[in-house]
């Protein structure tokens, strides 16, 4: 499955690809990300339609996601409940960092480190 996504004057801008297929796709209220629900993750995407991170946790499949009004609590809604998360993205972002820095200490010619990590 895949998403399609389209600038503001309706010209088409970029293809976000999924595994799965995807059951809902939301815009953060802070105007800074999509997000998309595919099979039990969520991805993050910024507006120009690169991937960011996901959220793994859900066991079963996802059908809905949602932000509160400011974009600090998403909620992710399977086959049997609905789970709460608490969003501090910078944090998320500098933890998955971390997560990456031994990958880029030995590829360190990866372009991609300043993609995610700058």
């Amino acid at each position: 499955m895949q998403i399609s996504v389209l600038a503001r004057n309706g010209n088409f801008l970029k293809t976000l690809p999924h595994q799965d297929n995807v059951y809902s796709v939301r815009f953060n209220p802070n105007n800074q990300e999509l997000i998309s629900a595919s099979g039990n993750n969520i991805y993050f995407w910024n507006l120009v339609g690169e991937f960011l991170y996901k959220l793994s946790g859900n066991q079963d499949m996802l059908s809905e996601i949602n932000f509160n009004s400011d974009g600090s609590i998403l909620t992710s809604v399977d086959t049997e409940k609905v789970t709460l998360w608490k969003l501090n993205l910078n944090d998320l972002k500098q933890q998955t960092c971390r997560w990456l820095d031994d990958y880029f200490v030995t590829h360190s010619n990866d372009r991609n480190r300043k993609n995610v990590c700058d």
